[in-house]
């Protein structure tokens, strides 16, 4: 079991990013739409790691996370639609079970600290005259 901050920096989001940008080599030139938006989920993923580590507060990191979150899925949902020319290492429907068991523990992650994050709220409720 990661915290946050470990499953956001793990090795599944180093080995989606450099999947991503295999994709993005091969395809630079590319005027197709799902190319373009796999691109740009891949910045927002970037993006969102970064955001998550400058939060202070606890709402805010649920929510880059949720959104790192659902950035992983657009990305899982993008890779049936690559075009046929792009060559990658694992194939696309591998990388897609890989991303998805990974959205999965991403989403028991957000669960996890959005219910730490109510708890903490009803404990001040409780607490404060």
């Amino acid at each position: 079991m990661y915290n946050s901050n470990g499953l956001i920096r793990s090795k599944n989001t180093f080995q989606i990013q450099k999947y991503g940008n295999a994709i993005r080599s091969q395809l630079r030139d590319s005027s197709d739409q799902y190319v373009s938006e796999l691109n740009d989920c891949c910045r927002a993923l970037t993006s969102d790691l970064v955001q998550y580590d400058d939060a202070q507060v606890l709402e805010q990191q649920i929510q880059h996370l949720e959104r790192f979150t659902f950035n992983i899925a657009k990305f899982s949902a993008l890779l049936p639609l690559l075009p046929n020319e792009v060559i990658v290492f694992p194939s696309a429907e591998e990388m897609k079970r890989f991303t998805n068991a990974f959205y999965l523990e991403l989403i028991d992650e957000c669960a996890r600290k959005k219910n730490h994050y109510k708890s903490l709220v009803e404990t001040e409720k409780i607490y404060t005259p």
